[in-house]
């Protein structure tokens, strides 16, 4: 899926095109990248699929390209989830935990399939697992004078050890490592910002493997889950959690 460039800097991920009717296998993590640029015709054809409910969230942001990207990447979800499920878009239901994860509603071809959806600017990713929790997330890396103190905020001890630790040219790449990181655990544990960010301890530094290092709350669980570092497009981080230490990673665009 992704190496490494000589200097530690990781390789572009590469995405392999979607079939018709994608094959989950019970070793696999699909992957989806959904582009969300501003196309008049697919936005359409997006917000046609969308729930009643979902058109209603839709109709509540203020500004144009905010309402379409919002048909673009929950149009994607409808389309993907109804290809493993083998149904039209318009047919796949969702329910939503206490905390507000989504999952599928009960069906006999959704029984075990988990899936999160994550998106920054113009650009979603959609995983999708046979059976494992996953959780994953994607943000544009922007430089912002405030890294360093969100980093004091938000990071462990020991997270803030390594990246200040980091020459001030990574210090943007190894902000977002750990950022994305650290939201995908948290999404795929179903708790979201509840949980106490310090709580545990993820790797940031550029070219250092994605790993889950220490869970302090509740202890001992690190072993239980593995983490996926993505380049999903230049100027983008994307981090994958998932509870399972056995399944391998499927990029795929959707075009």
């Amino acid at each position: 899926m992704t190496g490494t460039r000589q200097g530690g800097s990781p390789a572009p991920t590469v995405w392999e095109m979607p079939r018709s009717n994608p094959s989950l296998s019970r070793s696999e993590i699909h992957l989806w990248r959904i582009p969300l640029a501003r196309q008049p015709d697919k936005v359409r054809q997006c917000a046609e699929l969308l729930s009643p409910d979902e058109r209603e969230r839709m109709a509540r942001f203020r500004f144009d390209v905010h309402r379409e990207r919002f048909a673009l990447r929950r149009g994607a979800l409808r389309t993907i989830l109804g290809r493993y499920l083998g149904l039209a878009p318009k047919q796949v239901r969702f329910r939503y935990s206490a905390k507000g994860k989504p999952e599928i509603e009960s069906v006999p071809a959704a029984a075990s399939l988990k899936f999160n959806l994550s998106d920054s600017e113009d650009l979603a990713i959609l995983g999708v697992t046979p059976d494992a929790d996953i959780g994953v997330d994607v943000e544009q890396r922007r430089p912002a004078r405030d890294l360093d103190a969100l980093a004091r905020r938000y990071f462990s001890e020991r997270e803030q050890a390594e990246y200040f630790s980091l020459p001030e040219a990574q210090r943007v790449e190894g902000f977002y490592n750990c950022w994305t990181r650290k939201e995908a655990l948290l999404k795929a544990t179903g708790e979201g910002i509840t949980v106490d960010l310090k709580g545990f301890d993820v790797t940031l530094a550029p070219g250092r493997p994605a790993e889950l290092l220490e869970m302090r709350s509740p202890p001992g669980e690190a072993g239980m889950w593995r983490l996926y570092a993505v380049e999903p497009r230049r100027g983008f981080a994307a981090a994958v959690a998932v509870q399972s230490r056995s399944l391998r990673l499927r990029p795929i665009d959707h075009g």
